[in-house]
């Protein structure tokens, strides 16, 4: 939806009545003021103007505190509930305010101002560039740079750089980039081809529309070697085979209250574009930058939405033993993505929390090393320290799934990965094999272990859960709903070394195959307290694995058995389930066919 207006500049400078003012001037104006949030959040920036000059601090105003955060609250409520043309009015509004209450070359919030007018502007981006460039040689971390651009549409016909310590202002402008122009719109840096290390530092894009105009080729925005990125309420839409935004070698990615909107990908390249791409700095991916063994770290991107894509976020390269870390994608929403909406490969310390995802095949993916995109930190940069073999991976890798809503459908655009809500896929490698894309990867057992997957929903044609070689991970209290037409696909899968895992308190619902099945030499520590409901096949299947406990679960109306226990299977301990209308019995051991 974007970022509400009071949480920026707006309120500082501009009251709800000179706001109402502007509208109203408008026939359609008139309209909007008959929608009770519209006004809602009207009388709530006009708060912003006196209570802003007030200490609002709970501890030196408490009353005036909670009545503010209160209102707050619901005017943030009301704002998600606005169509789009109220919402864009605001934005040009809060932008129009702020540009006409600063004053160029003066100091406002710490911030040295620069302002470009629309006369200035013209038909390219000289003007602005000329003052971004200003910010670059003069701005620091202490006295930085806000650059403003007076509100408007503007085609745009070169690249606009952006250098450190500088707030770029574009609340209520929309970029459009020329026909049939093949370059980039934004670039974070000079791409020198010489930066080291996270040199372009305190940035942030605050507003604004980029409209790709259905051009080809080359990515939207592109941050390579920065530390402290910020993109808010920031629009990035209609872009063709390419990804919206890539990012390397960034230290501190924040990307808070963005809309992310309509790409058009070709041919057999439908499955690789993430609109946001994490990638690594190496030549065969990211141009421009000094190439380097330099990871990116320390990832919100929080309260997006995402809409009509390829994929969402994520990556799909890593240097081997020197995965990304420090990961935060919370609150966001995902429709219609064509492949997935989240995929996250060799990584540390990731969550994933509070996103609604919807309309897409695959919903959240996490891969180990693979033997496609993974590169020696040595090819990046020959200085690299990064070991080159097989290191046996951390045992807790800190990856949380929790308190999702997701909903997947329909096939992946790739034509072969199934239709699933979480997948796990770790890999073990057998032979070192050099691959199209990336180094010789060690022969090793390159798992997943220490992920955490709770309190979500989840309804599936297909899986809600797909471990593959994937250990010591929780799986507890998901409500999952199955939708799937054929008779074999199980809601909780675990399969190829998936070992050591914990499967509790889930609610399963007519899982088209079994609700929860074990395959080729998985095993579970404890399978316990779950309840699953008209499985198509069996409540519980365990096929030639270990279950060491199963306990304590509810199956009811299974179309054949309870729970299986094949061939060379074992369990210490099957006990206390309740097992109701299995008409080929409740529990069978050392079963060769079901």
């Amino acid at each position: 939806m974007g970022m509400p207006i009071w949480k920026t500049d707006f309120g500082k400078y501009e009251s709800g009545q000179l706001l109402e003012y502007r509208i109203s001037e408008r026939k359609r104006g008139r309209e909007m003021m008959k929608n009770k949030n519209f006004r809602k959040i009207l009388i709530t920036m006009a708060m912003c103007s006196a209570l802003l000059a007030v200490d609002l601090s709970a501890a030196a105003a408490p009353a005036v505190y909670g009545a503010w955060a209160g209102m707050r609250s619901e005017a943030d409520a009301a704002y998600d509930t606005l169509p789009s043309e109220p919402r864009e009015t605001m934005r040009m509004s809060a932008g129009a305010g702020f540009y006409a209450s600063v004053q160029d070359m003066t100091m406002v919030d710490g911030y040295y101002i620069r302002k470009v007018s629309a006369a200035e502007m013209g038909a390219n981006p000289k003007a602005l560039q000329a003052a971004l460039d200003e910010a670059g040689t003069n701005a620091t971390a202490s006295r930085p740079y806000k650059v403003v651009l007076e509100p408007g549409k503007y085609t745009v016909n070169t690249v606009i750089r952006l250098l450190g310590n500088t707030c770029l202002y574009l609340e209520g402008v929309t970029f459009v980039q020329a026909k049939n122009e093949g370059y980039n719109m934004l670039v974070v840096g000079n791409e020198s081809g010489a930066e080291k290390g996270y040199c372009y530092e305190n940035i942030t894009i605050c507003g604004g529309t980029f409209d790709k105009n259905g051009n080809a080729s080359k990515t939207l925005i592109k941050v390579g070697h920065a530390a402290n990125f910020t993109m808010e309420n920031v629009t990035m839409t209609n872009i063709k085979d390419a990804h919206f935004m890539e990012v390397a070698g960034v230290n501190g990615f924040t990307m808070r209250g963005c809309t992310v909107s309509d790409m058009t990908v070709t041919g057999k390249a439908i499955a690789t574009y993430e609109a946001i791409q994490f990638d690594i700095l190496v030549d065969k991916h990211i141009g421009g930058y000094g190439y380097e063994d330099l990871i990116s770290q320390n990832i919100l991107i929080e309260g997006c939405t995402f809409t009509n894509l390829s994929r969402g976020v994520g990556n799909h390269n890593a240097v081997l033993n020197n995965p990304m870390r420090g990961i935060e994608i919370k609150n966001n929403t995902f429709q219609n993505i064509k492949s997935l909406a989240l995929r996250f490969m060799d990584v540390r310390n990731c969550s994933i929390t509070g996103n609604t995802i919807t309309g897409t095949p695959r919903a959240i993916e996490f891969d180990s090393v693979m033997q496609e995109g993974t590169y020696f930190g040595t090819t990046l940069d020959k200085s690299s320290g990064t070991p080159k073999k097989y290191i046996k991976p951390d045992a807790d890798q800190q990856i949380l799934v929790s308190g999702n809503t997701i909903n997947c459908s329909g096939k992946d655009a790739d034509g072969e990965s199934p239709t699933v809500c979480v997948y796990l896929r770790g890999m073990e490698i057998t032979k070192a094999v050099k691959a199209k894309d990336g180094d010789k990867v060690p022969k090793g057992d390159y798992y997943l272990s220490g992920v955490t997957i709770e309190n979500n929903k989840m309804t599936t044609t297909q899986h809600a859960v797909f471990f593959r070689n994937g250990r010591n991970s929780t799986v507890n209290n998901n409500q999952i709903v199955c939708k799937g037409k054929t008779d074999s696909d199980d809601a909780i899968y675990l399969i190829q070394n998936s070992i050591e895992n914990t499967v509790t308190k889930n609610t399963i619902k007519n899982p088209s195959g079994s609700g929860i099945s074990l395959y080729t030499k998985a095993s579970a520590k404890l399978i316990a307290d779950n309840k699953i409901t008209s499985a198509r096949n069996c409540g519980i299947f365990v096929d030639a694995c270990t279950a060491e406990e199963i306990t304590g679960n509810t199956i009811s109306k299974p179309k054949k058995i309870g729970i299986v226990m094949t061939a060379n299977s074992g369990s210490k301990n099957i006990s206390r389930n309740t097992i109701t209308s299995a008409p080929e019995g409740g529990i069978n051991v050392g079963a060769t066919n079901t």
